[in-house]
């Protein structure tokens, strides 16, 4: 008996032990835990320097698409923030402010334009960060460059918490064109 429990104490070693655990920890399949809110966000080019462009002159250069993807759910109330950011400015929605609220239907899009965004791009629901708040409400323009629209769903209920969707962001490139010359 001896001898089978010194032969089973040399296959048993430590570093064996610690492969064989590896090997069984990483053995299974791993999922991510999914969002049960997806967010895309589209935007049609050139961007305009206005956010008041993006909501109410050509309000179909920008939209959200949110789809729920969470089956043990009909519906799904939730509500929206976004956030502006590139060339050291940051807008983005208050803390303290909540946008109408939006009932998703299980695997139904649910597209927002320009129009039903107008409350996220109201400059009294924003912070702004980079610049002066009075300087943006002087020219109501973002300066030339690359910013970053980003989208994120939080829950209506539990709007404090983190979102319940995915930051869906689309690459806009800031360029304010000058009149023709004749």
């Amino acid at each position: 008996m001896s001898k089978f429990y010194q032969s089973l104490k040399n296959i048993l070693s430590p570093p064996i032990l610690g492969i064989t655990f590896f090997c069984f920890l990483f053995s299974t399949k791993v999922y991510a835990q999914p969002f049960p809110v997806s967010v895309n966000t589209q935007l049609t080019t050139p961007s305009l320097p206005y956010l008041a462009d993006y909501v109410s002159n050509k309000p179909e250069t920008l939209r959200a698409i949110l789809l729920l993807n969470d089956d043990s759910r009909l519906n799904y109330e939730v509500i929206l923030k976004v956030r502006i950011s590139g060339q050291g400015i940051e807008l983005a929605s208050r803390a303290d402010y909540f946008s109408t609220p939006i009932n998703l239907m299980y695997n139904v899009p649910e597209i927002l334009t320009g129009f039903e965004l107008a409350d996220l791009f109201d400059p009294n629901n924003l912070d702004i960060t980079g610049m002066s708040k009075s300087e943006f409400l002087k020219t109501g323009q973002l300066p030339e460059g690359i910013y970053t629209i980003c989208f994120e769903a939080y829950d209506v209920n539990r709007f404090d918490q983190l979102p319940v969707s995915n930051g869906g962001c689309a690459v806009a490139s800031v360029i304010e064109h000058e009149p023709p010359y004749l």
